[in-house]
């Protein structure tokens, strides 16, 4: 027991290292004084005896015709909060409040953070499956291959789907990740009632523990319903091998579930006056709650293939595997641990009588089952803005259970193969080979969240199989010199110079003919769009040398062919240059899609289509590779730390979404940007990538005049945690935002001004006004 239980905590230590791990310059929170966060908020209100928020809603909002209409209540709503009747409500599961939160709070008197939270919710999940795991081996599968069992270990702590949520910043982060915590709890306690003399006391234990999930998660209502109804059904079959009187066992594992079902049902009966009304019909955000279904099957057969088919993209270089957008990733396609499940099966079928391993692995399975059946027929929270519900986030409610399933079967598996030293080698290394598969795909999901200089260390060493590849077939990484002649009587015609990546994640540089002698040079990244340099001069009838620059000719992070330079060399994947005969014609900012050496094409467009001509109707005399060389006069990064912009606003740009200050990187940044209302008036906003965002009302402006704009974030603050969390717009001395909003991990070399470099959709690519200056936030007197 002593040496399990040391084992266990060693390795759930290291996973709690690494789920915590964050790069050392970005801010962290652990614990706050004052409630800002919901959980935080809902813990306040609890432990002052109330079941709304202390919070108190503008009052303007009980006067709309309709406080759940968008755009009624955009001025006055706090995103994500529950309104009803002059209230505000968390809809959130009050489990981890009444679990976690709050006991926190009354030992330590300060506030846990939900970043904190999720950690230690997803390491304590962690480590009861690890716990099961080796309860399970110890009983019946003494035998099995140590490296079988290290395979199964590795595949618990990182291939579960932990990187979809460990870094949550929001609330239902926290309450994906107390369903994973309660539900491997309760089924670590049906471990132990099969080991036990008192089993009826772990069953209810473990019963109570289903209830804690359901009132985290209440779809894990089907889920763990169907779990007791099974240990029900193995009661009345014997196929359950416990001690103690069968009836007392029932009541035990269906009495404490019960019980806290009718609690979750009465504190939703008190906060809404219906027993089934969890509040999420009554959120405030960017669409009405109020006319969406709670349940249906329209989006079915799409919410199955996003879960478990829809493509991600690969890499050869680390990050191996990226998502494409918010939406899920299929389980299968990244996943390799759960094509294993066949042999688990089997493994565990092979098993007769009353067996606990068997029973447990099963359990793992229909729970993970009917978590995925419940989530396939939820609705889409919002129709017109996504495809699907399927919300990559959703997918912590299911694959840990599947891993659970296929890790017990895998160590059954090995116990099968006992007299044959070749089969259990052969088993241990495919195992082996296919969790630390998934344990890279998951690793590389995660870290994706950072800037590319967060993880060089990791690169360089992931990466060096992919460098002596390339080596050996002789590719090579630079900038592009080309000498061309560019053709005549070409006006109004654009052409295609250098098209790299794959479609739907291309970049590609072109000429635009704009007159009999000039040309202009642009960059569109799909999705993205990207700048346009202005009108030059050009003689069509000599040769030109060009010079391209763009992120997708260098090498990813960490690679051996990037000069020791650091920022520098990150900044150079986000800028795109092009020069002609020495003379800069574009130089701007942009997040160009990873493209190989065999994914770049002169003079032709195979795989951006619709943006040029097919082919460069001039003549490419030569091509080569410029080395790859950095100095201090590419640039410095840009100013960190609250700022100050001196701008003007454009004219003529009704109904545009022009951006102000981005950070981050694509599908984990944030953008402030500005929207234009007729000819007098202006809307700013703050975008948290695949968040609800938050928008001031709109105010009148004078388009002619410069104005000052103060923008305070917390991703401008990679080193220090003085405005962490806050977020503070100030237009002209008037304080247009102030919340209290997550922010994404960012780093100098991921701040862009004027510019959407990370392709958010919420705004277009460029500030098409002028910046005068920007400079530091002066600090307050």
């Amino acid at each position: 027991m002593i040496r399990r239980v040391f084992l266990i905590a060693l390795v759930v230590g290291a996973a709690v290292w690494f789920y915590d791990w964050i790069p050392s310059e970005f801010p962290r929170e652990f614990h706050s004084a004052e409630s800002v966060q919901p959980y935080q908020e809902l813990t306040a209100a609890l432990l002052s005896g109330r079941l709304s928020l202390l919070r108190t809603p503008d009052p303007r909002l009980a006067g709309l015709s309709n406080p759940y209409d968008p755009g009624l209540n955009a001025p006055y709503r706090v995103n994500d909060l529950s309104y009803f009747k002059g209230k505000y409500y968390v809809y959130h599961g009050i489990a981890p409040a009444l679990a976690v939160f709050a006991p926190v709070r009354l030992i330590f008197g300060r506030h846990l953070s939900d970043r904190l939270a999720v950690v230690i919710l997803c390491a304590g999940g962690f480590a009861a499956s690890l716990w099961i795991l080796f309860a399970l081996r110890r009983r019946h599968f003494p035998e099995s291959p140590a490296l079988v069992f290290l395979s199964a270990i590795l595949a618990l702590a990182l291939a579960d789907g932990y990187q979809v949520v460990i870094r949550g910043v929001i609330a239902n982060h926290v309450a994906i990740a107390g369903a994973y915590f309660f539900s491997m709890l309760a089924l670590a306690a049906w471990t132990q009632a099969a080991a036990s003399r008192n089993s009826w006391r772990w069953i209810a234990l473990g019963s109570l523990g289903f209830g804690f999930a359901v009132g985290s998660r209440p779809n894990f209502a089907v889920s763990t319903g169907v779990l007791i109804l099974f240990l029900l059904a193995g009661l009345r079959s014997r196929r359950v091998n416990l001690a103690g009187s069968r009836r007392v066992l029932a009541l035990a594992a269906i009495l404490p579930w019960i019980a806290a079902i009718i609690g979750i049902l009465s504190y939703n009966a008190l906060r809404f006056g219906q027993p089934f009304e969890f509040g999420a019909r009554y959120m405030l955000g960017g669409w009405n709650q109020t006319s969406l279904a709670s349940a249906g099957l329209g989006h079915f057969w799409i919410n199955t293939w996003t879960y478990l088919f829809a493509p991600a993209r690969f890499s050869p270089h680390f990050p191996f595997v990226a998502a494409a957008n918010e939406l899920a990733v299929g389980v299968l396609g990244i996943n390799p641990w759960l094509w294993t499940a066949p042999i688990a099966a089997f493994a565990l079928l092979r098993r007769s009588g009353n067996d606990s391993a068997r029973n447990l692995g099963f359990s793992a399975f229909l729970l993970g089952l009917f978590n995925l059946l419940s989530l396939v027929a939820l609705p889409s929270g919002n129709p017109a803005a996504a495809p699907s519900s399927a919300n990559s986030r959703y997918v912590f409610d299911f694959l840990p259970y599947f891993a659970l399933f296929v890790s017990i079967g895998a160590v059954a598996a090995g116990s099968l193969l006992v007299k044959s030293s070749m089969q259990r080698l052969s088993l241990a290394a495919a195992l082996l080979l296919v969790s630390v598969a998934s344990a890279l795909a998951a690793v590389s999901m995660d870290l994706h969240q950072f800037p590319p200089s967060s993880y060089l260390w990791l690169s360089r060493v992931l990466d060096r199989p992919t460098v002596i590849i390339e080596r050996w077939r002789g590719l090579s990484y630079g900038p592009l010199a080309l000498e061309v002649t560019f053709p005549g009587g070409q006006g109004g015609e654009t052409d295609p110079l250098v098209d790299t990546g794959q479609p739907n994640q291309s970049d590609l540089v072109y000429v635009r003919y704009t007159g009999i002698s000039q040309a202009c040079f642009g960059l569109v990244s799909d999705g993205v769009g990207g700048p346009v340099g202005p009108p030059v001069a050009v003689d069509f009838s000599i040769p030109h040398r060009l010079e391209i620059w763009m992120g997708s000719l260098f090498p990813p992070a960490g690679h051996p062919a990037w000069p020791k330079s650091g920022e520098l060399a990150m900044m150079l994947q986000r800028r795109a240059r092009v020069l002609l005969d020495g003379r800069t014609v574009l130089d701007d900012v942009i997040c160009c899609h990873p493209a190989t050496p065999r994914q770049v094409w002169v003079g032709e467009s195979p795989v951006s289509s619709g943006y040029t001509r097919e082919r460069f109707h001039g003549v490419v005399w030569q091509q080569r590779r410029l080395p790859i060389a950095v100095s201090t006069e590419d640039g410095k990064p840009p100013m960190i730390g609250d700022l100050r912009i001196r701008l003007k606003l454009p004219q003529g740009r009704t109904g545009a979404r022009e951006p102000l200050v981005v950070t981050g990187v694509p599908t984990a940044g944030d953008l402030v940007y500005l929207v234009y209302i007729g000819a007098d008036q202006v809307q700013v906003g703050l975008d948290h990538w695949g968040h609800l965002g938050l928008q001031s009302r709109p105010f009148k402006v004078d388009y002619s005049a410069p104005h000052i704009v103060d923008v305070t974030l917390s991703s401008l603050h990679p080193k220090t945690l003085e405005s962490d969390g806050l977020a503070r717009i100030i237009f002209d001395g008037k304080t247009v935002i102030s919340a209290n909003s997550p922010a994404y991990d960012s780093s100098p070399d991921a701040v862009a001004i004027g510019r959407n470099p990370i392709g958010g959709s919420t705004c277009d690519y460029a500030f098409t006004g002028t910046i005068i200056e920007v400079s530091p936030l002066p600090s307050p007197p």
